[in-house]
């Protein structure tokens, strides 16, 4: 009887000291953390990003980005240039897009990286 107790405390203390961390999918990938910024000044728009892990609040080194803009209306997406300012920040321009309104699209991936997008509305006079 005091073994199977034992055996039951040490099961239980295993279940309690055994976690995923709260910031990590099932599949143990970094769940990015997104913030972002629209500069809209009339030469030169762009949209800044953060990119951390939300676990940790570090870089994630293995994080890739892929932009697009489509103008509202129209089905054909535009490919945007992303830069890497350093391993947090990120930086798409804008400048390429003609006068209307467009939905721009962020799309974060990479290895052991928890897939996520992001999306916003420009509009450009």
């Amino acid at each position: 009887m005091l073994f199977r107790i034992w055996v039951t405390i040490a099961a239980v203390t295993a279940l309690v000291c055994v976690q995923v961390a709260p910031a990590h999918d099932p599949a143990g990938r970094a769940e990015p953390q997104i913030s972002t910024v629209l500069i809209n000044k009339q030469l030169t728009p762009l949209v800044l990003l953060s990119i951390v892990d939300a676990d940790s609040v570090k870089a994630i080194p293995t994080a890739r980005l892929a932009a697009s803009a489509r103008r509202v209306g129209l089905r054909r997406a535009e490919a945007l240039p992303v830069v890497r300012l350093s391993g947090v920040r990120w930086r798409v321009p804008l400048r390429s897009l003609l006068k209307g309104t467009w939905k721009v699209s962020v799309l974060v991936r990479g290895r052991d990286v928890a897939p996520r997008d992001v999306g916003l509305v420009f509009v450009r006079r």
